[in-house]
């Protein structure tokens, strides 16, 4: 039996190289998770004037995550396509959101001038 280790003199590993990592997605995963949830929660309207900023302001995080995932993965020369469906969603969803909230908001605005 020999005494030589697993690693050469130079500490190399006997022509053994690791697999490439792949890069995690994680920033358009949260984002993606972020607009498919406001995009089922605009169908509750139930007090939509109040909630609706939250989810606007989720909106945007969503924005940012998924153009800092596009980023990092376009300089990594990975594919962009998941952080590209989450922005396009995001964007879509806000804008129902914003559309709603200010809809909610006349509409209580003229019905409260009647009285």
């Amino acid at each position: 039996m020999s005494n030589r280790s697993f690693f050469d003199d130079d500490g190399g590993s006997n022509g053994f190289t690791p697999p490439p990592v792949a890069p995690s997605n994680g920033k358009a995963v949260a984002s993606l998770i972020i607009a498919i949830v406001c995009i089922l929660l605009i169908w509750t309207k139930f007090l939509i004037v109040f909630i609706a900023p939250v989810f606007i302001v989720a909106n945007i995080i969503g924005i940012i995550l998924a153009i800092s995932a596009r980023n990092s993965n376009a300089m990594g020369g990975h594919p962009t396509v998941l952080a590209n469906i989450a922005m396009i969603l995001n964007i879509l969803s806000m804008i129902v959101y914003i559309l709603t909230f200010i809809a909610c908001t006349v509409c209580v605005a003229c019905a409260f001038s009647l009285f």
